[in-house]
């Protein structure tokens, strides 16, 4: 006897309307993207030296910025790296967009073997 069973589900939860405060920031806002969808500054590469550091917006940190650490997008053009600038499309929905699944089963002479593999894809 030999059984095979597979599942495969595609699901997005877009936000097309929500009674949310305006704000002049259009990417700080929920609706038009994703639920849960995850947000974080944009990387432009790494700074390379002392004169780059002093030339490049702000950036808030606990620590000193040094050379090799990462320089970011100053998307709003206020001259300081923060939260402000975080965008949404870093990145998926902390929910899975894709969830699958297969098995298989075998009985041959009262030997009983039974696999089954499951994941997840498009999530963060």
């Amino acid at each position: 006897n030999l059984q095979l069973r597979a599942n495969f589900t595609y699901q997005t939860t877009d936000i097309i309307d929500k009674d949310e405060a305006a704000n002049e920031l259009w990417y700080k806002m929920d609706k038009g993207f994703q639920l849960n969808q995850s947000r974080g500054l944009i990387a432009l590469g790494l700074l390379k030296d002392q004169d780059e550091i002093d030339r490049s917006p702000k950036q808030t940190s606990n620590r000193p910025i040094l050379p090799g650490d990462i320089k970011y997008k100053d998307v709003n053009g206020d001259g300081v790296i923060d939260s402000y600038d975080k965008v949404v499309g870093v990145g998926h929905p902390n929910v899975p967009e894709i969830v699958y699944g297969f098995g298989l089963n075998i009985e041959y002479k009262g030997f009983y073997a039974s696999v089954f593999f499951q994941g997840t894809r498009r999530r963060s």
